[in-house]
């Protein structure tokens, strides 16, 4: 949008403000009305209603019922505060006209007024985003051209409506700024002068006046309720859209981010296709609730949620989260990648040291591809073998199907495709079990008798006690357990137990016989196996038992493809690590029993990716209840019907495609904001090709709008992109900021750290001279032990003004609007500044050198109108070159 040109005359501009000013506090006055009555209407019990009906549909009737009564209730309340957010007039190409209102989230019946929720994604919202002189197809074909916009922020005053800060644009003027409606309206001027001063025509205050800038007094994102068009069209795209949004700092990606979000959990008829892609998948979940957004970092979480709030959407602590803490909770509870407290399989974490190479993580996609391949060929070669075994046991059911399947699992490396294979056959294979197992535990049992009455009480004794040490013993690779198609059920007694043991131990004595090896020395069973003695069971019947026992672990095996392939990743990653090729690992790692976190973040993805190829087949969601199978029924409700990630570049290749396989099969709804120029993260995803790989399908767009900077910040911060190599986009900076800004300063001490902290604080006084109440300002150090210690030189700098500092450790302390802020540079994704400055940047420029550009980068764009760069003894060479120029103080106050 342009500026509102000096040129134009009075009394082009003024009617037309007026006008619309006293239409708007009508409409303002008109739904608050209706709305206020709506939230305070008295709902029909949803039990009356349903007293008629069916007692089988009556559940699900009165809580359809209740949840559209309590949308309404909180449309009530919501107009009754903030009626509308912009006000639209359109003309056909007959001449006709007609104005629409739009508020932000609800809408309500209010008499003579079109309101729509902007939010909603219905097409008519698109009207709000659009700029006058633009075309529009209404719903019902015709086309009109926006002839008015406005946009604006009610507020009720003394029980009457006005609107601030408003922006109206005409198809007579560009855009202007109405500081007041109540002000503009005509009512509000009449009777102000004398009816015989002859200067009265002129001596009228003008309602409208050029667009200004007010200056930011906080770090939260700003509420733009009204996006542009371009980002109005992304943010309407389908729900079942991959997407990641690009833009330089402070174009609105994370608004839009949440626009769409909010939007897209409210399913509307308008938006036909959006609901039949929910509604009619197995696994979605609650729609309202299921939705997941990932945060870089814990301080960005708190802004995100009170942006969230604006726009009526709930955001616990559930919803948005950083990668970190959802992947090792997803890894413990559900995953079975770590342990827990409850299974002690698994790994431990560790979170201290990297077993990981350089290569490795600097080519994840390949390293991925890498163990990915060995695994899969490690689960076919033992499917492979089991079926082979089957092959030759002589039995002709075992037989046939073995020939069945030998080839068709060759040919395929597909996990859906192998599961299918084995679920034709799996009735034969469960039947032949049945009756195997029958058999085997009716001869041991009646095995175990016999030995139980020849051994006594004393001795029976003496096996509880071994029985009792086993159940406390815990041993992930013991090779002794015995697949079950089925879950075995837990033993409810002493007895139960310990029959439970003196099966396995008489089956490891059986599979022993047969293979001709003897029991490991390390299994669980040993002492019982001891207890037992060589003469317990004769060796021609062991040999039996040990044949029958291989081919029902064999028949497992084949029948549990799929149940194994997830609960044996842990043991194959084990092997690869220890057979991988070298350049992958740190020589450490052969021998390591822990994970790093990228480690994990590699078994989080390779999981969640074959069982989103898993889930979305409809045969496998209809079938979950199937023993090869329930390992996937904990993870169904993990699922998100929309995954969102902001500043995505800083989450690596495995962490994002971990995070777009969390999106409900089917729906796959992944929308991600960020730029690749604001990496802070050393291994962040830092290519267009990597993010492809991480998120099939992704689709690019790209916001180029600026909102934040002035054109000096913006020219600094585009220089710094050029010297430092990086990819240049091209910005234009929104409406008032064209005209306004100040150049970078730069000062390089001669006294150290206090030398740079009285500069910053001389340069936080010009800043405050010029303004009534003190802006929000932002103070970044390279490390975080350095907060506390520059926080305190510019408290003692600053002790003779009424300016307060806050050190801001960890990024967690929020502090007073009025409050100069200490962060350390690490924290500072995401938060937007009226005045920011680096203090000790050559010590970030050593500490940092990979991401010195980065971070000066990010920082840089940070600050909406100032910037201060300080640093001790010399400037670092990128900088040498940015700053040429550039002077040491504003002098704003002249």
């Amino acid at each position: 949008m342009n500026t509102a040109k000096a040129d134009f005359p009075v009394d082009t501009i003024t009617p037309t403000v007026e006008r619309i000013a006293e239409e708007c506090l009508s409409a303002m006055d008109t739904i608050a009305r209706a709305a206020a009555e709506k939230a305070s209407s008295r709902f029909v019990d949803a039990g009356t209603v349903m007293s008629s009906f069916n007692s089988l549909t009556a559940v699900d009737a009165a809580r359809n019922l209740s949840q559209v009564q309590e949308i309404e209730r909180k449309a009530g309340h919501e107009l009754a505060r903030e009626p509308l957010i912009a006000r639209v007039k359109v003309r056909s190409e007959s001449g006709v006209e007609k104005t629409y209102y739009f508020a932000r989230n609800f809408t309500v019946s209010a008499p003579g007024i079109s309101l729509t929720s902007y939010n909603s994604g219905a097409p008519i919202g698109r009207l709000a985003a659009l700029d006058v002189g633009d075309g529009f197809q209404l719903p019902g074909g015709k086309w009109v051209e926006v002839v008015e916009k406005g946009t604006y922020n009610p507020t009720s005053r003394g029980g009457e409506w006005d609107g601030i800060d408003n922006r109206i644009t005409h198809e007579g003027f560009d855009m202007v700024a109405v500081p007041s409606l109540r002000a503009a309206g005509r009512a509000g001027l009449l009777g102000s002068t004398a009816i015989d001063d002859p200067f009265a025509d002129i001596d009228e205050p003008l309602p409208w006046i050029a667009p200004q800038r007010t200056a930011l007094t906080g770090v939260g994102l700003r509420d733009q309720s009204v996006m542009n068009k371009v980002q109005d069209e992304i943010f309407r795209l389908p729900i079942d859209k991959q997407v990641m949004l690009e833009g330089p700092p402070g174009t609105g990606k994370t608004t839009t981010l949440i626009k769409r979000l909010s939007q897209k959990l409210t399913l509307t008829p308008e938006r036909e296709e959006d609901m039949r892609a929910v509604t009619e998948h197995q696994l979605a979940g609650d729609h309202q609730t299921s939705w997941i957004m990932f945060s870089p970092t814990a301080l960005l979480e708190h802004y995100l949620r009170e942006a969230f709030a604006r726009d009526n959407v709930p955001a616990s602590q559930d919803r948005i989260q950083t990668w970190a803490n959802f992947r090792n909770g997803l890894a413990t509870r559900v995953l079975g990648i770590l342990r827990s407290g409850k299974r002690t399989s698994g790994f431990l974490r560790e979170d201290s040291a990297q077993y990981l190479s350089a290569l490795a993580l600097e080519n994840q996609p390949e390293f991925y591809a890498d163990f990915d391949a060995f695994q899969r060929s490690v689960y076919i070669q033992e499917i492979e073998a089991a079926i082979n075994l089957l092959r030759q046991s002589g039995e002709e059911v075992l037989v046939n199907i073995a020939r069945k399947l030998a080839d068709r699992v060759r040919e395929t490396a597909s996990i859906l495709a192998i599961y299918l294979e084995v679920d034709a056959v799996s009735p034969e294979l469960r039947e032949w079990t049945t009756k195997a197992r029958a058999d085997i535990v009716d001869t041991v049992d009646r095995r175990i008798e016999v030995i139980a009455r020849l051994r006594g009480r004393q001795s029976i004794t003496e096996l509880s006690q071994l029985v009792a040490k086993i159940d406390a013993m815990t041993n992930e690779d013991d090779e002794d357990e015995e697949d079950t198609l089925e879950p075995e059920t837990a033993p409810t007694s002493t007895r139960d137990r310990m029959y439970k043991v003196l099966r396995a131990s008489i089956r490891a004595m059986a599979i022993a016989a047969w293979t001709k090896r003897a029991v490991s020395r390390s299994s669980k069973y040993k002492p019982v196996i001891e207890w037992l003695g060589a003469e317990a069971v004769g060796q021609a019947e062991l040999e039996r038992l040990g044949r029958i026992y291989m081919l029902i672990s064999a028949v497992s095996m084949v029948s549990l493809t799929t149940r194994n392939y997830f609960s044996r990743l842990p043991q194959r990653y084990r092997a690869f690590r220890k057979n991988a090729d070298s350049r992958w690992f740190q020589p450490e790692a052969a021998e390591a029993t822990k994970v790093t976190g990228d480690e994990l973040d590699l078994l989080v993805a390779v999981h969640l990716d074959a069982a989103s190829e898993l889930l979305g087949s409809s045969r496998v969601r209809a079938n979950l209840t199937q023993g090869n199978l329930q390992v996937l029924a904990p993870l169904v409700k993990e699922f998100r019907n929309q995954v969102v990630v902001d500043e995505a570049t800083d989450f690596s290749p495995l962490q994002l495609r971990a995070m777009a396989c969390l999106a409900t099969p089917g729906i796959r709804s992944f929308f991600a904001c960020g730029d690749f120029n604001q990496r802070l993260t050393r291994y962040g995803v830092s290519r267009r090709d990597a993010f492809d790989w991480a998120v099939r399908g992704l689709e690019f767009h790209r916001v180029e709008v600026a909102y934040r900077q002035s054109k000096e910040l913006r020219s600094f911060a585009n220089e710094v992109v050029k010297l430092s190599g990086g990819d240049l986009l091209e910005t234009t900076i929104e409406g008032p900021r064209i005209a306004e800004g100040y150049a970078p300063v730069v000062h390089v001490s001669k006294s150290g750290s206090a030398g740079q902290s009285r500069w910053i604080a001389s340069r936080i006084v010009e800043i405050d001279s010029i303004h009534t109440e003190l802006p929000s300002i932002a103070v970044f150090v390279p490390r975080e032990d350095l907060v506390v210690p520059v926080a305190d030189e510019l408290r003692q700098a600053l002790q003779d003004t009424n300016v307060e500092v806050m050190p801001c450790l960890g990024g967690q302390v929020l502090g007073l609007d009025r409050h100069v802020r200490v962060f350390a540079v690490e924290h500072i994704k995401g938060l937007e500044f009226e005045a920011a400055f680096f203090h000790s940047l050559n010590d970030l420029a050593v500490n940092e050198p990979d991401l010195f550009d980065k971070y000066l980068y990010v920082g840089a764009t940070r600050a909406a109108t100032f910037l201060g760069l300080a640093c001790d003894g010399r400037l670092p060479r990128l900088l040498e070159q940015a700053t040429q120029g550039m002077a040491d103080r504003w002098s704003v106050a002249n």
